[in-house]
């Protein structure tokens, strides 16, 4: 245990950088659902993988019907369609209550719809019918509730640790802007945030 946030911040990299070594076969079966899908390549993220470059990038133009790539759209345009909400209610509360609950399920419905949460849920069901697994990750930034799309391949948990229970920690690793990292964490407070996530 370090209080030091350089020493913290080796020791989670380092943590990561074994478990994508122990998870390579996880990261190979990303690139190939991604190239079944639109012959895209992760390599624009980040992703590093043993495969070598699909025979199939030349003759991209060439592919005139991709049915995985119809499947899996068609079934994303089609449970797109159903739109779950949030809504607040009462068991026989007064009156205040009840308005109460009315503003918070108004409140709810204006994240919703300022996030654009309904096209960034389509989002993450594509992705878990391309790679298994769709993922939004609801936060704060700069006072404010946002919602994300994260990608399965950003996301590194300890395969042993979450096996029978609930992992204790998940690796998020993704570019930001650095603007962006440095208006999240002001000088002088990155130790105590750092220290804070932890």
């Amino acid at each position: 245990k370090t209080d030091n946030g350089s020493e913290v911040a080796n020791a989670i990299k380092s943590t990561v950088d074994t478990m994508k070594m122990s998870q390579r076969a996880r990261l190979d079966q990303a690139v190939i659902s991604a190239r079944l899908y639109g012959n895209a390549p992760l390599s624009a993220l980040g992703c590093e993988t043993s495969l070598p470059v699909s025979p199939l990038s030349s003759a991209r133009e060439s592919i005139k019907d991709n049915i995985i790539q119809s499947i899996i759209d068609t079934s994303t345009a089609t449970i797109g369609e159903n739109k779950p909400r949030p809504y607040f209610l009462t068991d026989g509360g007064d009156y205040k209550l009840q308005r109460r609950a009315k503003k918070r399920t108004q409140f709810s419905d204006g994240i919703f719809y300022e996030q654009k949460a309904y096209d960034i849920g389509s989002e993450a069901q594509r992705d878990a019918e391309i790679f298994g697994d769709g993922w939004v990750r609801v936060g704060v930034e700069f006072g404010r509730i946002v919602f994300e799309r994260v990608l399965s391949v950003e996301l590194w948990c300890d395969g042993l640790e979450g096996a029978l229970t609930l992992p204790r920690q998940l690796h998020w690793e993704r570019p930001v802007d650095r603007e962006k990292l440095i208006a999240l964490f002001p000088k002088g407070n990155i130790d105590q945030k750092v220290r804070d996530r932890l």
